[in-house]
């Protein structure tokens, strides 16, 4: 399995961590032993809002996934699950 998280200049560090924490778990934990991730960006190194510098492991490369991505018309559900809007988002 491989993932790729996507940092920006004045990003939020928090949404940066978050990320981290999870996926660095996924492979010491032997959940996904094959998982492998990588950190994009626009440039090699981005700060977050207050100043902390992240360095990115790929710049500028497109991302490419296991199948193509477009963009959805209202119509086109073929292969997305969308949420049934009929149903409460939640039960008690």
């Amino acid at each position: 399995m491989k993932a790729a998280c996507v940092i920006f200049d004045r990003m939020t560090a928090l949404d940066f961590v978050g990320f981290y924490d999870a996926v660095t778990r996924l492979k010491s934990m032997k959940l996904v032993p094959d998982f492998e991730w990588r950190i994009c960006a626009n440039k090699r190194e981005v700060a977050d809002r207050r100043g902390l510098t992240i360095v990115a492991d790929s710049v500028a490369e497109p991302l490419q996934g296991s199948r193509s991505l477009r963009a959805l018309d209202r119509n086109d559900t073929d292969d997305v699950s969308l949420p049934d809007r009929t149903r409460p988002a939640w039960e008690v």
